[in-house]
């Protein structure tokens, strides 16, 4: 009979090697989610290369031989304000909801869940073959919503867009998806699920310019990058065939996109958008002067609502950079995480600690480092790479400019310190 040590020693040894071999597959997994989410950022922001685009489709992220596409956008309602409160529980609840999207997806074998930013979760449903899709993803789609609400007891809305017969044009159907993503948010009642669409007899602008750096203007309060980025947006609205046409539907795109911002912080966007009812845009002076009163109203009422924003908040923040700080932690990844807008999380983590996120997570890796310099025996190149930096003399130089001196004088009159 064996040993009963030895069996004890061997039990340990086994499940150590499980849970090795866990952990190594998760971080397998994560990977490739990580790419996966990449691939689809890059293919609707129009950075994607024609090998990427192969290599996307032979991951299987896409079916090669597919002849019609369709984006769709879900999101779990408050779930930003759910995570100010709790972000664990938040987190669980959108991991759920991907969970039984990617399951069900899979069994419907026509389509690939991916997460976009802000708690947001997207899926681009393909079919081989010239097969019209937009009735099966309605469908398909109810199914996965009533469960994702079933089962997390949260609401959901989700919009789709229109059918697109090549892949580089999934970037239309993702910002068609996102257009009705915000009218369906302004008109649903209290149902569990709700599902909008782009209207058929809209017309299908392709427009290069990105709202995201005019929501950042308006998320800190920066009234020039505002004028900036308005400025470049009349100018490609000026040369297209029915200019007046795009700038009422532009205006009226970004009205929605700050009304539900500020519904996610918990503000009165039906006063905002009752407050800002767009009346017809004649003359792109219009539209210009429209879009400037639009958005510096926006950044006031964004002021506003900060400062009220919930006190757990930067406490989970701070948590999370204390927990993290050893990793390549960047200011987006943690707004990912907490499902905040970049440049808003920015804002409010300087008002809240008076220090830059960058300077923060600096002096968090300068002081656990001083305190491993405590301890004899240990090797710079060791303590340099334990807290988190990957470059040796970066390390020296944020040292001096944040302590005021260099490593070997800190070090030498923390010596004389001890001896004394």
């Amino acid at each position: 009979p064996i040993d009963r040590l030895e069996l004890a020693s061997l039990l340990a040894s086994v499940k150590a090697e499980l849970d090795e071999e866990i952990t190594t597959v998760a971080r397998e997994n994560n990977m490739k989610d990580a790419m996966k989410n990449r691939f689809f950022h890059d293919l609707f922001s129009g950075g994607l290369t024609e090998s990427e685009l192969t290599a996307g489709q032979e991951a299987g992220w896409l079916a090669m031989g597919a002849k019609n596409y369709l984006s769709v956008l879900i999101e779990i309602d408050l779930l930003r304000n759910m995570a100010e409160e709790d972000l664990e529980k938040a987190k669980a609840i959108r991991n759920r909801a991907i969970s039984i999207a990617l399951q069900m997806v899979s069994a419907f074998h026509c389509g690939s869940v991916y997460e976009e930013e802000h708690g947001l979760i997207g899926i681009v449903f393909f079919k081989e073959g010239a097969q019209i899709i937009a009735s099966l993803a309605n469908a398909q789609l109810k199914e996965i919503l009533d469960a994702i609400a079933a089962q997390t007891g949260m609401q959901v809305t989700a919009a789709f867009g229109g059918e697109v017969t090549q892949v580089l044009k999934l970037r239309l159907s993702r910002m068609q998806a996102e257009e009705a993503l915000g009218r369906i948010l302004f008109s649903r009642v209290n149902e569990k699920v709700a599902i909008g669409a782009h209207f058929s007899g809209q017309p299908v602008w392709d427009v290069r310019w990105s709202g995201s750096n005019l929501q950042n203007a308006i998320e800190v309060g920066n009234q020039s990058e505002m004028s900036a980025e308005i400025d470049m947006l009349v100018q490609e609205v000026s040369t297209h065939s029915s200019p007046v046409l795009l700038a009422n539907t532009m205006v009226n795109a970004i009205l929605m996109d700050i009304s539900k911002t500020i519904r996610h912080r918990n503000g009165g966007m039906e006063a905002f958008m009752q407050e800002n009812s767009m009346k017809r845009i004649n003359t792109l002076e219009e539209m210009k002067l429209s879009l400037n009163g639009i958005c510096v109203q926006a950044a006031k009422v964004l002021r506003e609502l900060s400062n009220r924003t919930h006190p757990r908040l930067i406490d989970q923040i701070l948590a999370y950079i204390d927990s993290h700080y050893t990793e390549d932690l960047t200011l987006k990844e943690v707004s990912q995480q907490f499902f905040m807008n970049t440049s808003y999380l920015g804002q409010l983590f300087r008002n809240a600690t008076k220090e830059s996120f960058n300077l923060y997570v600096n002096k968090r890796r300068l002081q656990e480092a001083k305190r491993m310099m405590m301890v004899k025996n240990i090797k710079m190149s060791t303590i340099i790479e334990a807290i988190g930096y990957k470059n040796t003399q970066h390390f020296y130089k944020q040292f001096l400019r944040i302590e005021g001196m260099t490593v070997q004088a800190y070090r030498k009159r923390d010596h004389s310190a001890g001896e004394g």
